[in-house]
């Protein structure tokens, strides 16, 4: 499907709107018109003239980044937004016009001024199209064309002398000129920097890497986009050469034919100025990565904790996975600010005597790894009495306050093993008394 938004289930993405102008020419547009002079007087005139010597295309949509790995840019097109113009000639304006009353009847006319020499006064070839942005495939249509020409113009020529020299006939030679320009535009591609591949269809998407000498994004990323695309232009000349004859005063056009003679046939490859687009990022920083807890007597828990830093511009997002037992902590997801930092505990609470290992997984929104693994370590060796330390008492042994299984010299209820001393010196006397 085109992507024309940030994609669901993405933990970061922005938008933004670019808009690319190419030009190019001879010479800027220019106009002068004098309007009717003198105001206000029965009798006017109006000189205008008007040239171009350019060509213009405008393109216009939307950037979206999202992330985390990898991140991902589209440049899908905003409707409406594409423009194609061209403007090469020159139109030249030369009007007279008065308006009189005469004995209550008012008089109005307005035409055109000749110019010396019969030159023309339309040889300005200007127009201009809208299209849907970016106009990549399968957009349709596709390419988008314009196409404008100039009024006809005439030249003639008598030949009657020299081809029909008789008395009463006339006639010669008219050739009628009429320039054609027509200009064609597609885009054929997006190129990103950084990124292995162009965008070459409307509303897909590339893969950006980082920066050249960079491990990482970082805290940022500026997405540099240009698009580039073809433009062909076509210009004719249509020639209708007809010989007239002119006999009594009416005449007779004979067409001999209508050829179009080509002036320009250009097709190449455009590019367009860049835009670049500054993509704020998260950045994680997570530490330690590696957490030894050392030796904890079984029954009891000791605790470390894990900082988290976010060196990016944008906000961070980080869900720790649950750790393995013996190892807790806190899953809740944490937001960390830009440039600012958070802490979470991580706990050890052995239920066995020996070593114990396991991996913790911290998922985050950081396009550079999004999953960090901390290793957890740590052993559970027994308490100062062979057992859980501060248990005796759950364990079916003698409580006292605070749970401790100790007991003082003379306190009743000793140790099984004292009981069994005593029995056995007992036996031992009145063996010996019996013997006597």
């Amino acid at each position: 499907m085109p992507i024309t938004t940030c994609p669901e289930l993405r933990d970061g993405c922005q938008e933004s709107d670019v808009e690319f102008h190419y030009r190019e020419g001879f010479f800027d547009s220019f106009s002068y018109d004098t309007g009717w002079i003198p105001s206000g007087s029965p009798l006017q005139v109006r000189f205008a003239i008007a040239g171009g010597g350019e060509t213009e295309i405008d393109l216009a949509g939307r950037s979206i980044v999202w992330w985390p790995a990898p991140l991902s840019i589209a440049v899908p097109g905003t409707p409406g937004t594409g423009r194609l113009s061209i403007d090469y000639g020159l139109e030249i304006v030369a009007k007279v016009r008065f308006d009189v009353t005469v004995a209550g009847t008012r008089y109005t006319w307005e035409g055109d001024i000749p110019l010396p020499g019969n030159i023309p006064r339309d040889l300005r070839l200007a127009a201009m199209v809208g299209f849907d942005s970016m106009l990549l495939p399968p957009q349709l249509p596709r390419p988008i064309a314009i196409t404008d020409m100039t009024s006809p113009f005439r030249y003639e020529v008598d030949i009657t002398d020299s081809i029909i020299p008789l008395p009463g006939i006339g006639g010669g030679l008219v050739v009628d000129f009429q320039p054609r320009m027509s200009a064609a535009y597609q885009t054929t591609r997006i190129e990103i920097g950084d990124a292995a591949l162009p965008i070459v269809t409307e509303g897909g998407s590339t893969v950006a890497t980082a920066d050249e000498g960079e491990t990482g994004f970082g805290a940022a990323k500026d997405v540099v986009i240009t698009p580039v695309g073809d433009l062909d232009y076509d210009g004719v000349v249509a020639v209708a050469p007809a010989l007239f004859v002119e006999i009594a005063g009416r005449r007779f056009d004979l067409p001999i034919t209508t050829l179009d003679v080509p002036l320009l046939d250009l097709d190449r490859e455009i590019r367009f100025p860049s835009a670049t687009v500054h993509v704020p990022l998260p950045d994680l920083r997570l530490e330690p990565r590696h957490v030894d807890f050392g030796e904890v007597e079984l029954g009891l828990s000791a605790t470390q904790l894990l900082e988290i830093r976010n060196e990016g511009e944008a906000e961070l997002r980080v869900t720790p996975r649950a750790a393995p037992e013996p190892f807790a902590l806190d899953t809740a997801a944490v937001v960390v600010p830009p440039h600012s930092s958070r802490s979470v505990e991580v706990a050890f609470a052995p239920v066995e005597i020996g070593e114990a290992a396991a991996m913790l997984f911290v998922d985050s929104d950081d396009p550079d790894e999004s999953t960090v693994i901390v290793r957890l370590e740590g052993i559970g060796i027994a308490g100062a009495d062979g057992g859980y330390a501060g248990d005796a008492g759950r364990r079916g042994g003698p409580d006292t306050a605070g749970g401790c299984a100790c007991r003082s010299a003379g306190t009743a209820g000793g140790s099984p093993t004292g009981a069994l001393g005593i029995a056995a010196l007992a036996m031992i006397l009145v063996i010996t008394r019996r013997r006597r």
